[in-house]
């Protein structure tokens, strides 16, 4: 988009950028500082002040495209209890890397690895020599390079413990929770510094395209381990949560009223005041919605295993009722008259989704 002013471009500038904050949000944090480095650069080397304006449209416009995203995860962050993903210190000291872990393979079992990959480090280091062999001749091109790899040296560095003076200043890289996490920044500049030798082979497209082939080999053959999937959780619905093991339970995506669990797991609906089963039929559920069928001989508050959030409605015969919750366990709370009842309960947008909506179409 730099070289041309062409919409396309830019559409597809926003977009991606977009696509990194719907990916994730912290890692999309990061890297924002890298990307208007990379933008001051542009407008620096032609001396063209006015793309500066550009680029803040596009910000602006990927901003606006994941709205819907990231509007309710700041401005509803309140609701959920975030203040436990915000590490202790002495969790977070013991998380930074040691600059060896950069080169050594540590594939297996869980331990964490935090090698940049010997294909690409093989390739970065040709790279950063051919750059300076042909400095003249592509002066930009290997002050590119250069200041690229002056970016990859600083995301390694704040992996190490040499930066904690930094993340004790500035406070919102408390949100990253892990100082490995700037991996993300140094595996893309690592890729594209390794990748750039193919540009300054440019005069010779032969040798670059099976230089090109003959990397992407090495890489599939040497990190080949990477690329397999231990397990997935098929499901995640409230009632396989509720309950569980403290060190299981990822607190920071539970309601911020809820204060403690249940006297036992709850899986259906059951009765409030004392906690015996009540014989619920046509159970359906999902992420948003719970239904069920159930019939009373008294008028009961039953207990639905789904944590309150706002936008849960709930209507019993398809009459709308009010919902309440437990003031402890923030479960669900739902009033129902004697006889028989379908209940049906839908997890609905609050006015800020809405608008946040709006703003994304």
């Amino acid at each position: 988009y730099y070289q041309t002013r062409k919409i396309p471009y830019f559409l597809l500038t926003s977009l991606s950028f977009s696509l990194l904050i719907l990916t994730h949000n912290i890692m999309a944090m990061i890297f924002l500082p890298f990307f208007l480095a990379f933008i001051f650069i542009l407008v620096i080397r032609k001396k063209n002040v006015g793309f500066i304006f550009s680029a803040l449209f596009m910000l602006i416009h990927s901003f606006g495209l994941s709205a819907f995203y990231w509007i309710p995860a700041i401005f509803e962050n309140n609701l959920i209890q975030s203040n436990t993903a915000i590490l202790k210190f002495d969790f977070f000291i013991n998380q930074f890397v040691k600059w060896i872990e950069f080169v050594k393979p540590q594939w297996g079992g869980d331990t964490i690895t935090h090698e940049l990959g010997p294909a690409h480090l093989i390739f970065l280091i040709l790279s950063l020599f051919t750059s300076i062999l042909v400095f003249r001749k592509q002066k930009r091109l290997s002050l590119l390079i250069i200041f690229f790899f002056l970016l990859l040296m600083f995301s390694l560095f704040m992996q190490t413990l040499m930066s904690l003076s930094l993340w004790q200043i500035f406070s919102p890289l408390n949100f990253v929770q892990f100082p490995w996490r700037f991996s993300g920044i140094s595996m893309f500049f690592t890729s594209i510094i390794g990748g750039s030798v193919f540009l300054l082979l440019g005069k010779f497209p032969k040798l670059a395209i099976g230089s090109l082939m003959l990397s992407a080999a090495i890489v599939l053959i040497l990190q080949g381990n990477y690329f397999s999937t231990p397990k997935l959780i098929s499901s995640a619905a409230d009632d396989s949560f509720i309950n569980l093991n403290e060190a299981f339970l990822p607190k920071e995506y539970i309601p911020a009223g809820v204060k403690e669990n249940p006297p036992k797991q709850i899986t259906y609906p059951i009765l409030a005041d004392n906690y015996q089963n009540i014989n619920a039929w046509e159970i359906e559920k999902d992420s948003k919605s719970y239904s069920f069928s159930i019939n009373l001989n008294n008028p009961q508050i039953i207990v639905v295993p789904i944590y309150y959030f706002p936008g849960w409605s709930a209507a019993v015969n398809n009459i709308n009722i009010s919902i309440n919750r437990q003031a402890k366990t923030g479960l669900i709370l739902i009033n129902l008259p004697s006889g028989e009842n379908r209940v049906d309960l839908a997890f609905q947008n609050t006015p800020l989704r809405s608008n946040a909506n709006l703003i994304t179409l």
